[in-house]
């Protein structure tokens, strides 16, 4: 009986540690609407909102919900003032600001290592678009 009761009190502690990594994990997330049904016209794009990025983990990736009713382009752009914006670039000639071409997914990427980032969405055809950016900070 005593071995029943102990094994009981022992995966109740489990479960309560598990409980309490994961309800931690997740609150450490921070999601920023940067568009929020936005209609992004055909052969056109928009610039959503940008965001600062103050501690962020850049050795981690981003996630970003995308949600459209067509097919999307996202690219990245990164500032270092909110003023000026820059797409990025590994070389000369390879432009490495792509997040995705997606209809509604999740996706992860790798963000451009600057204080400031926003995202440029392009339409083939007019759809209403939401980009909700998830990241986590130290």
């Amino acid at each position: 009986m005593k071995n029943r009761v102990s094994v009981r009190i022992f995966l109740f502690a489990i479960c309560l540690i598990l409980c309490f990594s994961f309800s931690t994990f997740a609150s450490d997330l921070i999601r920023t609407k940067v568009m929020d049904n936005v209609t992004v016209g055909a052969g056109s794009s928009n610039v959503s909102s940008s965001v600062r990025v103050k501690k962020a983990s850049f050795d981690r990736n981003f996630g970003m919900l995308v949600s459209a009713n067509d097919t999307v382009t996202v690219t990245q752009q990164c500032s270092i003032d909110d003023a000026n914006w820059y797409d990025p670039f590994l070389t000369n000639t390879s432009q490495t600001g792509q997040v995705a071409t997606a209809d509604t997914s999740y996706v992860v990427f790798s963000p451009v290592v600057a204080p400031y980032i926003r995202f440029n969405v392009s339409a083939t055809n007019s759809t209403n678009v939401t980009l909700e950016l998830i990241r986590s900070e130290d």
